[in-house]
């Protein structure tokens, strides 16, 4: 029987992370495997206790120069940050954004909730398990905008090579004859053995940041469940993997933001993000022109799943639910650092300076391992890759008046934060 070998790439970190992710672990070599297929085991227990809790429709209102200056005075006196600074309050889904000229003045809103903080790489709510916001991923954005160097996009690639493509290639014409009297697995083993690291290519980030890492984390997962190692919790999405009944060229598979026009007042000081915030793309390897129109049946069909179920999927998948909340983060730092610093007055040297406010390190991978999957379904070798495509600043020149946004501005009042 012949069989078809898909191959993802796994993450190879060169070092540890400050902080422990839930879902992966860092093995004695430096290569970032996982510790489970599963959803992130708090979930069942954070559902389950969220029925007695109290729901609250509030929004939380959050002015980021009173948070910021609030945090200066802490670490000036060389105080850590509390969690409620830490994890900006709690915030689950950043929404508006408001800004205020006259009183140099720009706040964010969100719906919020108490969080649990038992895993400080990622902070759940306690009421729909969703992951909050982070103070230093919002630095880590407004750094990569208020500087000269303005990035056409935030995120990762994983890069194929001729030589790594070579190397595989020869390792199946070794072990291919032979692959269903030693074993379809030990042959895919050594395979993935042969493909040896891949480079891991950041866009617009500093590697060493928990931001990064959340996203070859997310793209991680996104190859998983692909090759469907990673078994889909939404029973509408299924892998790629099985959705293929012929032989067909290979694909690239990437996270990528995904907003409705960003609606704005009259006055352009008030913002209203809407839309999924992140999408899974597609399109030919190797050929970064290519489209969605040149993908075959059946990756058309395991993106638009995807896409059509994101919801659902973002509730087992915290890890692209975390990744969604930094594309958000993302469009406000491209907003507040192209134009709305200037209009208010709010001075960001504090916040952009590495010397006055040092976030918390992380190491990203640098290079990426080959993983092999099969499925029997024709002789034919396809290597997945793809990544993480975030892009702020081209989704905060889309823009739609909105008259009804201002209706939801309001200020803190004297402090850095607010329910209203």
């Amino acid at each position: 029987m012949h069989r078809l070998l898909l191959l993802a790439a796994l993450l190879l970190p060169q070092g540890a992370a400050a902080y422990d992710p839930q879902g992966v672990h860092v093995d004695a070599e430096g290569v970032l495997r996982s510790k489970t297929v599963d959803s992130d085991p708090r979930l069942a227990d954070l559902w389950k206790a969220a029925k007695s809790l109290k729901k609250d429709d509030k929004l939380l209102y959050i002015s980021l120069p009173r948070l910021f200056a609030e945090a200066k005075k802490l670490i000036d006196a060389k105080k850590p940050l509390p969690d409620e600074i830490r994890y900006l309050g709690g915030m689950t889904k950043l929404q508006y954004l408001f800004a205020y000229p006259d009183d140099h003045d720009i706040v964010i809103a969100g719906t919020a909730e108490p969080f649990d903080a038992s895993v400080p790489y990622r902070p759940l709510g306690k009421l729909t398990g969703r992951p909050v916001l982070h103070f230093d991923d919002l630095v880590v954005a407004l750094r990569a905008f208020a500087t000269d160097k303005k990035p056409d996009r935030l995120g990762c690639d994983i890069e194929l090579t001729k030589e790594i493509a070579d190397r595989v290639s020869k390792k199946i014409n070794e072990v291919g004859p032979t692959a269903q009297y030693t074993g379809i697995q030990k042959a895919a083993d050594k395979i993935a053995e042969a493909g040896g690291p891949q480079p891991v290519k950041f866009y617009g980030l500093d590697p060493e940041t928990r931001f990064a890492f959340v996203c070859v984390e997310a793209d991680y997962r996104l190859k998983q469940l692909a090759l469907g190692i990673y078994k889909s919790p939404v029973s509408k999405v299924v892998s790629y993997k099985s959705l293929i009944d012929k032989p067909e060229e290979a694909h690239r598979f990437s996270l990528e933001s995904n907003y409705d026009a960003l609606a704005v007042s009259p006055s352009g000081n008030a913002f209203h993000l809407k839309g999924a915030s992140l999408k899974v793309n597609g399109g030919l390897l190797g050929k970064p022109e290519s489209k969605e129109a040149d993908m075959s049946p059946a990756a058309r069909q395991f993106a638009r799943q995807c896409n059509e179920n994101f919801d659902a999927l973002l509730r087992h998948m915290v890890c692209w639910a975390d990744l969604a909340n930094l594309g958000d983060l993302s469009v406000v730092a491209a907003l507040v650092a192209g134009e709305l610093a200037k209009k208010t007055g709010w001075e960001l040297g504090w916040i952009v300076d590495p010397k006055q406010y040092a976030i918390a390190r992380m190491i990203a991978p640098k290079s990426a391992a080959t993983l092999c999957s099969f499925t029997s379904s024709g002789k034919l070798l396809i290597f997945m890759s793809g990544g993480v495509w975030i892009k702020p600043a081209e989704w905060a020149e889309k823009r739609a008046k909105d008259e009804q946004v201002e209706g939801k501005a309001a200020r803190p009042g004297d402090g850095w934060n607010v329910r209203r």
